[in-house]
């Protein structure tokens, strides 16, 4: 029987959450398809979960290696998978039963890639995710576009976030053969946004592809936690991005793709200042903080993406952070962090009081 579909899962200590991944893709009817396991290291009893799913069912194989990160995970799965398709889900998300169901119909087709919607779901909250529209089939002519809403899914672009979501990996299915000649990989330096460095190499090489409206996977989102969590090595991780990006746009020679490119960047200054040079776990005295808030803040990227960057299609709260990112206002900075932080967290600020 030849393999259809293969979901690769890479897997790093999310046994709390494995088994209702687990429990969504073996209630898929498809027999021709595979589930991947790629156990990263896990420290918790994510492995010993794996291995107890392993024995149900003969579709289940798993994997099992020293702790590389996501990407080398993900890259283990897609030289081991075998289908004509490959699906990448998160070990804490989840999929609906009418998965394969849903896009039976576009298995035997020569898409390079094809897209579909979702929920965001936060704690017993379930939203579907906006889109522009039922269909949408891409031509060669069209990838670009797609590329530049990557970039930066907020601004003034086709595919923006309110027609359909073309930066996560685990929102669509990739032909294997398509990325398998094309030499298309994570990769396994950059730690941060690692879809988005996977999914801009794909739309440089797609010829065709496919969008439907049919929400099939669960992105499970946290909110307070992803908004402050400290992350001391932000910056690092952003310069490796910077590096892989900075020689693609200078290839593009687009103003388009060079306005996206800033407007991400800018993005990137707000995050640095939300998960490190403000966050509340940051030990640093201020004037420590604010010496290396500014010193970034001259150097490039980050220089030409805060001084001319168009804010005015990001949403108020990051508008006024990049504001007084642009104006060298690092109080006001620190303050913007902090009231975010009380209100991310005041229903566990109320729960003690």
């Amino acid at each position: 029987m030849t393999t259809k579909l293969s979901f690769i899962v890479p897997i790093y200590n999310v046994a709390g959450w494995l088994p209702q991944c687990l429990d969504s893709l073996l209630a898929q009817p498809e027999p021709a398809m595979e589930i991947l396991l790629v156990d990263d290291g896990s420290t918790d009893e994510s492995l010993a979960v794996c291995r107890e799913y392993e024995k149900k069912d003969s579709r289940i194989q798993v994997f099992h290696q020293s702790n590389q990160g996501a990407n080398v995970a993900r890259n283990k799965g897609l030289e081991e998978a075998e289908g004509k398709w490959v699906c990448f889900i998160d070990g804490d998300d989840w999929i609906e039963k009418t998965f394969c169901s849903a896009l039976d119909e576009y298995f035997s087709s020569s898409y390079d890639v094809i897209l579909f919607s979702y929920y965001h779901v936060n704690g017993d909250k379930k939203k579907r995710a906006a889109s522009g529209s039922d269909r949408i089939e891409f031509q060669e002519k069209d990838f670009p576009e797609l590329q530049i809403a990557l970039l930066n899914r907020l601004g003034p672009y086709k595919y923006n976030h309110n027609c359909l979501n073309p930066v996560s990996c685990w929102n669509k299915i990739y032909r294997r053969e398509f990325l398998m000649e094309n030499q298309i990989r994570f990769v396994p330096e950059i730690q941060k946004l690692q879809d988005l460095t996977f999914n801009i190499q794909v739309y440089e090489h797609a010829r065709s592809g496919l969008y439907v409206n049919k929400a099939l996977y669960n992105y499970r989102f946290n909110p307070a936690s992803v908004t402050n969590r400290y992350q001391p090595d932000i910056v690092h991780k952003f310069d490796a991005i910077h590096e892989f990006l900075t020689p693609f746009i200078k290839d593009k020679q687009d103003p388009i793709f060079e306005s996206a490119y800033r407007e991400r960047v800018a993005t990137h200054s707000r995050t640095c200042v939300v998960l490190y040079f403000c966050n509340a776990k940051n030990k640093k005295n201020y004037r420590t903080r604010r010496k290396e808030f500014l010193s970034l803040m001259e150097t490039e990227p980050y220089a030409t993406a805060v001084r001319e960057a168009d804010l005015h299609h990001f949403p108020v709260r990051e508008k006024l952070l990049s504001w007084a990112i642009r104006k060298k206002l690092f109080w006001v900075c620190e303050l913007l962090t902090r009231l975010q932080y009380l209100w991310s967290n005041r229903g566990r600020i109320h729960s003690k009081g």
